[in-house]
């Protein structure tokens, strides 16, 4: 039996069903092909998630092509949590109580705190997505650290002297007073708060790295944004707080984070809080990930527009984010009249909606949605497992979801809104989704676009709330 060592990276996507797609990295970022055991040692969080089953021991199995095992902590076999992986290293399984019960989510289990304040997130019906990142110790070697009284130019200096793959440290309580310019393969890490009052510059690199320690407690920009035009990969800000972000004099490419030609890169557990629209966005973008983030009483969280060339406008990704108090649309992705904006790939999954409060102009609250897909070129888009609730302010107006071209809108819970959605062009399938107090029925729109429509269970009591998702240990 091996030992893996750590950091090591176990990530689970759970589907309504209880069934389960499963990878297991080594901390190189290594596809580990098993079979593998991966025993896990803790209780379910009792207090946050009122469902849990008691203290365990737990394990998880990832079978495969080679042959071996990983034990990660020293625990008794418990066989509540069995993934069954092919060869490729995708798994399916499903995730079951003492009883045979599946299990719904969402759900903690505690990692054996030897490894730090790790956890695993199963879900469900209420947790698509669900995955599980071991915490990093602190930031990269080599690290060169921030001193309290270190001006912006030294500031500047030290960081261009980072070599590749190292880490600049600052100290929590820091106040970065200007702008700072980035570059390609280098972590800028934050112990605790540090206050950021200058764009962070990341045009044109990849490879790099912006985060804090956890959420909640890192950089703090100050109406201030990043700027990732046209970075190019492997780039992430993570556990990051953004307050008070003013619409810019372009007005579109991301009043706290531009994102302007960015590509393959992820946003992750990060706070935006009053930031004005567009928050991220918005032109020629590809291969984004953005991941537990909350968005509070912000307007119009995400705007992205794309032309017709399919070598971008690919796998973007939103889920376990959260929008609450939102003024205009949550989302809009390839809003045009005239041209056919191409996306693929396009995931929105395991996020949560509610209290809208909308501000319109001169639209009478057209333009207050959730989900609105309306690439006219769209492919193979992903709408599930979505909480959406207008909430009490705006209630009775406005349409929950848009969705265009083929893919799959399933198992989205939509609460108090006028419409509860409108499909576009063809060959959607809408299915096994469910409404409350919504006046009127998903429809094609215009009549003659075709596709699976399959009506959505009206509820006649209010659906249990399911919470805030978790967000991924990072």
């Amino acid at each position: 039996m091996a030992l893996l060592s750590l950091p090591y990276q176990v990530q689970i996507t759970v589907r309504a069903d209880g069934k389960t797609i499963a990878q297991c990295r080594d901390g190189d970022g290594n596809l580990l092909q098993g079979p593998y055991s991966v025993y896990v040692n803790g209780s379910f969080d009792t207090q946050n998630h009122p469902n849990s089953i008691g203290t365990f021991t737990s394990r998880i199995d990832m079978g495969g092509q080679d042959s071996g095992q990983v034990q990660v902590a020293g625990a008794v076999a418990w066989k509540s949590i069995r993934i069954n992986c092919k060869a490729d290293g995708t798994a399916i399984s499903t995730t079951t109580n003492e009883a045979g019960v599946i299990l719904h989510g969402p759900y903690v289990i505690g990692v054996n705190e030897a490894f730090g304040a790790n956890r695993i997130v199963l879900g469900g019906q209420d947790d698509v997505g669900a995955s599980f990142v071991t915490t990093t110790t602190g930031p990269p070697a080599p690290v060169t650290n921030v001193a309290l009284g270190d001006t912006l130019a030294m500031v500047q200096t030290k960081l261009n002297a980072v070599p590749a793959g190292g880490s600049l440290r600052f100290p929590g309580g820091y106040t970065i007073t200007g702008s700072l310019t980035g570059k390609s393969n280098i972590t800028l890490w934050a112990d605790d708060d540090v206050l950021v009052n200058g764009t962070m510059n990341f045009q044109n690199t990849a490879g790099w790295t912006i985060r804090g320690a956890t959420p909640g407690h890192g950089f703090r920009f100050n109406g201030v944004r990043v700027n990732t035009n046209d970075a190019n990969g492997n780039w992430f800000i993570g556990n990051c707080i953004f307050n008070n972000a003013p619409t810019f004099a372009d007005g579109n490419d991301g009043s706290a984070v531009g994102l302007n030609g960015a590509s393959f890169g992820s946003i992750i557990n990060c706070d935006f809080n009053n930031c004005q629209g567009t928050v991220l966005g918005k032109y020629t973008t590809d291969n984004i990930t953005v991941d537990g983030c909350h968005f509070i009483n912000c307007r119009q969280p995400f705007s992205l527009q794309q032309g017709t060339s399919t070598s971008s406008g690919r796998n973007w990704t939103i889920q376990r984010c959260v929008f609450s108090g939102t003024t205009r649309a949550a989302m809009e992705f390839g809003p045009s009249s005239t041209t056919a904006e191409y996306f693929t790939g396009l995931v929105v999954s395991n996020n949560y909606f509610t209290g809208f409060n909308y501000t319109p102009n001169s639209d009478n609250f057209a333009a207050l949605l959730a989900i609105s897909l309306v690439g006219q070129a769209s492919t193979n888009t992903t709408v599930a497992n979505n909480w959406i609730d207008m909430g009490l302010l705006d209630r009775g107006h406005g349409a929950a979801i848009e969705f265009t071209g083929t893919g799959e809108c399933t198992n989205n819970t939509i609460l108090n809104w006028l419409f509860e959605g409108f499909l576009y062009q063809f060959n959607w399938n809408y299915h096994d989704n469910f409404r409350y107090n919504v006046g009127i029925a998903a429809f094609p729109n215009p009549s003659n676009y075709t596709g699976t429509l399959e009506p959505s269970t009206v509820l006649t009591t209010a659906p249990r709330d399911p919470g805030w998702p978790a967000r991924i240990s990072w």
